[in-house]
């Protein structure tokens, strides 16, 4: 069981939330990778999965080279604020980047989904100020919420069956996180609840 949880945990990393999320777009709703066209999708999940999962990585991995950190899953509150603050520095810059060099505009629905991601990491660097919420619950929590209020514009609702398998994820997730007791009810419960809180503010005042 315990196997398992660790198993839900690593391959619902948050860092894999972007390309969890652009693929599933790329997959089953390409307006939602406008203006990118469909031609380009496999170059751009490959940039997305690049800058929001690797060079996070790449650079929590050097927290722990230098002592900052005590392992890559920082268990301590303390430990994750630097890495936390750093994450969130460079999700925004990749998301101005994407904005400046490849001419993609604030007004497009690829870069208004990277921006609601950008609110949630620097949600999980705020919350993790005061409290170790939990950040797999604030992603998952994040996505559900996306794919429902995005379901609920589309006309044919392709996107009801991915958002049932979200709800489906998301208790999985919550559920492991507690088994593995890396964090309490209540740390899964805020993270959870911040999550779908800013995606529906990102939805609302984005879409």
């Amino acid at each position: 069981m315990k196997l398992l949880a660790r198993f839900i945990s690593v391959v619902t990393h948050p860092l894999l939330l972007a390309t969890y999320l652009f693929s599933l777009f790329a997959w089953l709703y390409p307006p939602a990778m406008f203006p990118v066209p469909e031609r380009s999708f496999r170059g751009v999940l490959m940039l997305i999965f690049i800058c929001t999962f690797l060079l996070p990585v790449i650079n929590v991995y050097f927290f722990k080279v230098f002592g900052t950190i005590s392992s890559m899953s920082m268990p301590l509150r303390k430990e994750r604020i630097a890495p936390f603050l750093m994450i969130a520095i460079l999700y925004a810059v990749i998301t101005y980047l994407l904005h400046a060099k490849l001419g993609l505009g604030f007004q497009d629905p690829l870069v208004k989904f990277l921006l609601i991601i950008d609110a949630l990491v620097l949600a999980a660097f705020i919350v993790t100020l005061w409290m170790k919420a939990s950040v797999h619950s604030l992603a998952t929590g994040g996505l559900m919420v996306m794919l429902a209020m995005l379901n609920s514009m589309t006309e044919n609702g392709v996107l009801f069956y991915p958002l049932l398998g979200s709800i489906l994820l998301t208790g999985l997730v919550m559920t492991a996180r507690l088994y593995l007791q890396v964090h309490t009810f209540k740390e899964v419960v805020v993270g959870f609840c911040l999550g779908c809180l800013v995606s529906v503010i990102g939805m609302i005042y984005l879409f």
